[in-house]
């Protein structure tokens, strides 16, 4: 006869086993040109995580805002964009837990260096100038 405790044991086990069993959804993947040809077809993809796929020479145009009470950005929005160097795929979290770029479709989570993020001043010939520094991690090679 089973006593309450095996029958907990076996619970568990399998539940364990259905949740190693059970694969994640495939992600939503995009090719970047494509929905530049055509918008509307990325009306809905922010919804859930998804991946774009970037080709060398695609151009991300960059939105940089800024607000305070004693400075202004001058222009007030300068143009500027993100230019792809080589085939890469960008993973974004429908959750906002953030995007990871990578080589490989496949490996998101490896990174050979961290990202970092600064702000502060540089003497220049001219004067001072505010530096504002992005690097993105260093994708694994595949």
């Amino acid at each position: 006869m089973l006593k309450p405790h095996d029958i907990a044991a076996a619970s568990i086990l399998l539940l364990a086993a259905a949740g190693c069993s059970t694969q994640a959804p495939a992600l939503r993947s995009y090719r970047y040109a494509d929905l530049v040809r055509a918008p509307e077809t990325g009306r809905t993809m922010f919804e859930a995580p998804f991946v774009l796929e970037f080709a060398p020479g695609d151009r991300l145009p960059v939105s940089l805002g800024f607000e305070d009470a004693s400075f202004e950005l001058d222009p007030a929005a300068p143009p500027l964009a993100l230019v792809a160097k080589q085939r890469c795929f960008v993973r974004i979290d429908g959750t906002g837990s953030g995007i990871r770029v990578s080589t490989d479709p496949t490996r998101f989570d490896e990174a050979k260096t961290k990202g970092a993020f600064g702000v502060g001043f540089k003497h220049q010939p001219t004067g001072p100038e505010l530096i504002v520094q992005v690097k993105t991690p260093q994708p694994m090679q595949p």
